[in-house]
C-alpha cells in the first residue's frame, strides 16, 4: 500500500487564504441575513424593523407601548403626543447591534438617535433588558412634547421618577429607587437616600436653582419632591405654580404659597417629613431597594399590541438600515457609499435608498442633488409621504436661508397636507404648512396650522415666535405682543434676539402695515447655495393638481459666466409715498414705499 503524499503549503498562503475565506464567509452571511430575516410591522403606536423572531421582535417592542401607556397614566393625558415619528430596530444578537449602530454603541444595549425629521430607536434584541437604558431619554421626549416649559427641578425629577419603572407579566411598580441604567449607569441609586439625609437643599431654593455644583443633591432632592407630588395628588397645584413662575414671573417662595396653600418653609417641612416616612420602605430585610407603592395591573399587554408583518426585500432592507445610519456620525461616510451603490443598480434602486442621499444632501443644503435624489425617488414610488415630507422642508429650508418666498408653495402645502394626514402628530409638518400658508395669504388657515405645532411641541420656542408673527399679519397685536414678551426671556439666545427684533419693529407695522427692517434680515440670510430643480409631485389620488408656477420663473441655462452676471429680471416700476430708509446694512440701502395700502420694498 503506497502512503498517502502530502503536500505542503507556505504558511503565508494559508493565513491569506484562511482571511480571504472569511471575508467571503461574513459578506455572504450578512447578504444573506439581510435578505431573509428582515422584516416590519407596526405595534399600535410604534413601527419596528427587526431580524430577529417576530415573537422577540414584539416582546422587545412591548415595553416601549407600556412605558407610553404608563406617562399617560402618571400626568392623566387622554392623548399622548409623539410630535417627532419613531423607528424601533430589533437587532438579533449583540454582533449585530454593534455593527449597525457604530460606537456610540459601545458598552449599551440600546441607543437614541434624535433628529428633527424622525428618531430612531436601536434595540439589542439579546437583551431582554435593553429597553432600560433607553427610560431616562424617552421620559425626557415624552415631557418635552406632552407638558408645557417647567423649571430645572421639575424635568429632573419626573424623569428619576419615571426611571423607577418596573415591569413584570403581571402588573406595573413606579415610585422606587431609579433604575441605573444606560446614561446612568455609573450612579449608585442608594446615593440619594444618603444625599437626602445629609446635604439638604431648602425646597423653595431647589425650585429656584440649575443643577450644578450640587448635582447629586439637586437629582435626588428633585426624584423626592416630584415623588412627594404625585403620590399627594398635587400635580394641578403644580402646574398653578410652574404658571406663575414661568408666565407671571413670580419669585418661587411667593408661587408656592399662591399655588399650595402654604408658606415656602411649611412646604419645605412638608417634604421633609414625607421622606422620613417613606425613608424606611426603600430598604428590604436583604438590602435590595423596593417601594412604597403596591404593583399596578399592567397599562398594555402583549395582547393589545396587535400590528400588521410585511416582509423586507434586500434593498429595502439595506436602504433603511443606510438611512438610519446617516445619522451616526462614524457611519456616514459608509451609509452613504452603501447608498450610492444601491441606486445605482437597477435590481436594488428604491425610493427608501434615493430619500435618504436626499436627506444627506439637505443637511449640507446641497439643493441641487437634494433635487435630483428626491425626483427619482418620486418615479420611483409616487406615494411615498417621505419623500414629500423632504420636498417640503427642501423648499422650506431653502427659502428659510435665502430670505426669499417659497419656491413650488402649492405644491408643498398639497404635500404638507397629506403627510399630516398620515402622522397627525407631525409637529415640524404643522409648523412649515403654517408658514406656507401665511406666504400664500391663508392667515387664517396659517394659525390653525401653526396652533398644531405648538401644541404638539410646546417647548419649541421656534413654533411659538412663528405663531407670533402670524398673529401680527392677522393684526391682533395684543396676543402678539404677549407673546413676544414671553419669548423675550427664551433660554434660547437667537429665540431671545428675534423677539426683541419683532417687539421694536411693531410700532411701525402697526402704522404702516410693513416691518422696515424685514429686508435687512433677509439680505443678510445666507443665500440658498442652488435654484431648486423640482418637479411638481403628483397627488395620491388620480384627480391632477394644476402645478405651481415656478417653471415660468426658472433659472437660464447653467453656463459658466464671468462675473458680473447681468440681472436678466423684467423690470418693474411702482408710484408711491417714501416711508422708511435703511442704511444700516452698507452699501446697500431698503427704500419702503406705500402704494395705496400695500407697501413695497426696494434694496439698492
Amino acid at each position: 500500500m503506497t502512503p498517502s503524499r502530502r503536500m505542503s503549503l507556505p504558511s503565508s498562503f494559508v493565513r491569506l487564504l484562511l482571511t480571504l475565506l472569511l471575508t467571503t464567509s461574513l459578506l455572504g452571511s450578512t447578504a444573506r441575513d439581510s435578505q431573509l430575516h428582515w422584516f416590519r410591522f407596526s405595534s399600535l403606536h410604534f413601527p419596528v424593523l427587526a431580524n430577529t423572531d417576530e415573537g422577540k421582535a414584539r416582546q422587545a417592542v412591548l415595553p416601549f407601548e407600556q412605558m407610553r401607556a404608563a406617562f399617560s397614566q402618571l400626568l392623566l393625558r387622554k392623548h399622548v403626543s409623539m410630535p417627532t415619528p419613531a423607528l424601533i430596530i430589533v437587532f438579533r444578537s449583540e454582533a449585530d447591534f454593534h455593527q449597525f449602530a457604530g460606537a456610540e454603541s459601545a458598552s449599551h444595549n440600546a441607543l437614541l438617535l434624535t433628529g428633527t425629521d424622525r428618531n430612531y430607536l436601536l434595540l439589542n434584541g439579546a437583551q431582554p433588558e435593553a429597553w432600560r437604558e433607553l427610560i431616562r431619554p424617552l421620559a425626557r421626549m415624552l415631557l418635552n412634547a406632552n407638558y408645557p416649559p417647567a423649571q430645572p427641578w421639575f424635568d429632573e425629577g419626573f424623569v428619576e421618577y419615571f426611571a423607577s419603572l418596573q415591569l413584570s407579566p403581571q402588573a406595573m411598580r413606579l415610585g422606587g429607587l431609579p433604575a441605573s441604567t444606560g446614561e446612568d449607569a455609573g450612579v449608585n441609586p442608594g446615593g440619594f437616600l444618603q444625599a437626602l439625609s445629609t446635604d439638604w437643599i431648602p425646597v423653595s431654593q431647589l425650585m429656584a436653582m440649575q443643577p450644578g455644583a450640587k448635582a447629586e443633591t439637586f437629582r435626588a432632592e428633585s426624584w423626592l419632591l416630584m415623588h412627594y407630588l404625585i403620590n399627594n395628588d398635587k400635580l394641578s397645584e403644580t402646574g398653578t405654580y410652574l404658571y406663575l413662575v414661568k408666565s407671571k414671573k413670580i419669585a418661587p417662595s411667593e408661587a408656592i404659597a399662591q399655588a399650595y396653600s402654604m408658606s415656602s418653609e411649611q412646604f419645605d417641612a412638608a417634604v421633609k417629613a414625607y421622606f422620613k416616612k417613606i425613608a424606611p420602605t426603600f430598604l428590604a430585610g436583604s438590602g435590595a431597594y423596593g417601594g412604597p407603592l403596591q404593583p399596578q395591573p399592567l397599562p398594555f399587554t402583549l395582547d393589545d399590541m396587535g400590528g400588521s408583518l410585511a416582509n423586507l426585500s434586500d434593498a429595502e432592507s439595506r436602504a433603511t438600515l443606510a438611512e438610519m445610519q446617516l445619522r451616526v456620525p462614524d457611519l456616514r461616510a459608509a451609509a452613504v457609499a452603501q447608498l450610492q451603490q444601491l441606486v445605482a443598480d437597477p435590481k436594488l434602486e428604491t425610493v427608501i435608498a434615493h430619500r435618504a442621499l436626499a436627506w444627506n444632501a439637505l443637511q449640507k443644503a446641497d439643493y441641487e442633488t437634494a433635487s435630483s435624489e428626491l425626483n427619482r425617488a418620486l418615479e420611483a414610488d409616487v406615494k411615498d409621504i417621505w419623500t414629500r415630507y423632504y420636498l417640503s422642508a427642501m423648499k422650506y429650508q431653502a427659502a428659510q436661508r435665502s430670505g426669499q418666498e417659497i419656491e413650488g408653495l402649492a405644491n408643498m402645502l398639497q404635500d404638507l397636507k397629506q403627510v399630516v394626514e398620515w402622522y397627525p402628530d407631525f409637529a415640524v409638518a404643522y409648523n412649515m404648512l403654517g408658514m406656507g400658508r401665511l406666504d400664500g395669504g391663508g392667515i387664517t388657515s396659517a394659525m390653525e396650522a401653526e396652533k398644531a405645532a405648538t401644541l404638539l411641541a410646546p417647548r419649541d420656542d421656534s413654533f411659538s415666535l412663528n405663531m407670533a408673527r402670524i398673529y401680527v399679519s392677522a393684526k391682533q397685536w395684543d396676543a402678539a405682543g404677549a407673546l413676544l414678551q414671553h419669548l423675550e426671556a427664551s433660554d434660547k439666545p437667537e429665540i431671545a434676539k428675534a423677539a426683541k427684533e419683532e417687539i421694536e419693529a411693531l410700532p411701525t407695522i402697526r402704522k404702516y402695515g410693513i416691518d422696515p427692517k424685514a429686508e435687512a434680515r433677509a439680505v443678510s440670510a445666507p443665500p440658498a447655495r442652488e435654484q431648486l430643480h423640482v418637479a411638481a409631485s403628483p397627488p395620491v389620488s388620480t384627480a391632477t393638481v394644476e402645478s405651481s408656477s415656478d417653471d415660468d420663473t426658472g433659472p437660464e441655462e447653467q453656463k459658466p459666466v464671468a462675473p458680473p452676471r447681468v440681472d436678466r429680471r423684467p423690470v418693474q416700476f411702482v408710484k408711491g409715498k417714501l416711508i422708511g430708509v435703511d442704511c444700516s446694512n452698507p452699501p446697500s440701502a431698503i427704500l419702503t414705499v406705500l402704494n395705496g395700502k400695500k407697501a413695497v420694498q426696494f434694496r439698492t
